[in-house]
């Protein structure tokens, strides 16, 4: 072959080459680029629902509308962060303010898990997280935390459980009525549904693990809470927890003195947990159902604390025995149950020195499953025996 011949056939070579390199270069560029392009889709689509439920979500003491807001998904890490201006910052931070947050939450995550996981909702006022402005309620996290570790270093164990159901009549002092935290929604009224899962699942531990269980509010009914007129188990936890430890102030008292409207339920929220860790317990369940203002978003969700570990293991062992269990019941095929736990800041989850994850059943707010609330074959799927005792497993020293 000549050398000629030779030098064009290497150029040839070289040419395809360099061609095949440059394809694949824009191959890859369009790629990122449709990747990129997708990304803002779903940010702009985020950023329109937040918009949507900050112009209609009920403000809390000291918020405004927002005049900023921006909301974006990093799909390597499934945290939703949610950008707004100070105006929207509360008053303080206590359990109307956590409710309204989750409320624009499951929105948000509705959305957003349409094209990915999402593990986490942030938000960020004038580029600050919610802790620059309300250092106290880090500082319990974290105090909390470190007790937990050391507890679970010491294999301190007790072989008790707490149910806690959620909510129940509270004082309030705007109105000067006993009231409840959640409106009726499709015939559903959370604090009074909530202790039939409460009281099922009790019912079920102590028959079938031999692990002793105590509920933050009283079961049996007939008796009648006597300032209310209300019965005993309508009531909220901190009530029924006064009436069993009346000299423990520092579980069910905690805003002695304070003249917030809200008080009794923030001693409400603040009671449950505290409990749990008078009474040495191994672990935590809050019954709730959940809400959203759009009446479309639906599923069982568990909500743990950030940062702990053992609670997002138990948190996706019960999520995955109630997907086994109720999606086995004929007419719940397709009921939705999330892969995983999503984290937040919660008042019930934070004080506790022990597991303890917040089990949202179903939302009434969603006609099917509010209808699904109601069926004692889903109440009996959502807290099967076989759920807790997958889930009991995971705890230090389970079995």
């Amino acid at each position: 072959m000549s050398r000629q011949v030779t030098s064009i056939l290497l150029l040839v070579g070289l040419i395809t080459g360099a061609n095949l390199l440059l394809a694949a270069s824009v191959r890859g560029a369009s790629a990122e680029s449709l990747q990129l392009e997708r990304d803002v889709e779903l940010d702009t689509l985020l950023t329109q629902r937040a918009r949507y439920a900050l112009e209609r979500v009920a403000l809390v003491d000291g918020q405004s509308r927002p005049r900023h807001v921006n909301a974006s998904l990093n799909i390597a890490t499934g945290v939703i962060t949610v950008r707004l201006d100070r105006s929207f910052l509360p008053e303080d931070y206590g359990p109307s303010f956590e409710d309204q947050r989750s409320n624009i939450n499951n929105g948000l995550i509705y959305e957003a898990e349409k094209f990915a996981p999402v593990s986490a909702v942030e938000y960020l006022y004038d580029g600050k997280d919610i802790y620059h402005y309300f250092p106290e309620v880090k500082a319990a996290d974290d105090a909390a935390r470190l007790e937990g570790e050391r507890r679970r270093q010491a294999a301190e164990r007790s072989g008790l459980a707490v149910v806690a159901a959620g909510h129940g009549y509270f004082m309030s002092y705007r109105t000067n009525t006993w009231v409840t935290s959640r409106d009726e929604h499709n015939g559903v009224s959370e604090g009074l549904l909530t202790p039939l899962y409460a009281g099922e699942l009790r019912a079920l531990v102590e028959a079938r693990s031999g692990m002793a269980v105590t509920r933050a509010r009283v079961q049996e009914p007939g008796a009648t809470h006597p300032e209310s007129g209300f019965e005993w188990w309508t009531m909220a936890a901190r009530y029924a927890i006064a009436q069993q430890y009346p000299m423990e102030t520092g579980i069910w008292n905690t805003y002695a003195g304070s003249t917030l409207w809200d008080r009794e339920e923030r001693e409400d929220i603040n009671s449950r947990p505290k409990l749990a860790n008078h009474v040495g317990a191994d672990v935590v369940i809050h019954l709730h159902s959940n809400g959203e203002d759009s009446g479309v978003v639906r599923g069982s969700r568990v909500i743990v604390q950030p940062g702990r570990a053992v609670d997002a293991a138990l948190g996706r062992s019960v999520l995955c025995s109630m997907k086994e269990l109720i999606q086995s019941r004929a007419g719940y095929e397709t009921c939705v149950v999330a892969p995983a736990p999503h984290v937040d800041n919660k008042g019930e989850n934070r004080e506790a020195h022990m597991p303890s994850i917040i089990v949202e059943t179903a939302f009434h707010t969603n006609p099917a499953d509010a209808a699904a609330l109601l069926d004692p074959e889903f109440r009996a799927a959502s807290v099967s025996m076989k759920t807790f005792r997958r889930s009991r497993a995971i705890l230090p020293g389970g079995r």
